[in-house]
């Protein structure tokens, strides 16, 4: 994974780098932003640790939030029914 976040950045930097470049305005271009500004602030590899938390939290969150909804769905059939038919 950690190679593959590498590659990822690597190609990411060479596309900035081209004249017909479009900004992504995405997590990975804005960590660049940083890097270089900054570049003792964000290795290679704290910019790969980041991502892999970025999508480790939120894919935690997402399914904690989605149990949850579940759970009280089943406690209140009335609700589930009204949010059926909405």
């Amino acid at each position: 994974f950690i190679q593959t976040g590498k590659r990822m950045i690597d190609m990411r930097r060479s596309e900035r780098h081209a004249a017909d470049y479009q900004r992504h305005e995405d997590l990975l271009d804005l960590m660049l932003d940083a890097q270089e500004k900054d570049p003792a602030t964000m290795t290679d590899e704290s910019l790969v640790a980041q991502a892999m938390l970025f999508l480790l939290a939120g894919t935690d969150t997402t399914s904690n939030l989605l149990v949850m909804v579940s759970y009280h769905l089943a406690l209140h059939p009335q609700i589930q029914e009204d949010l059926w038919a909405e």
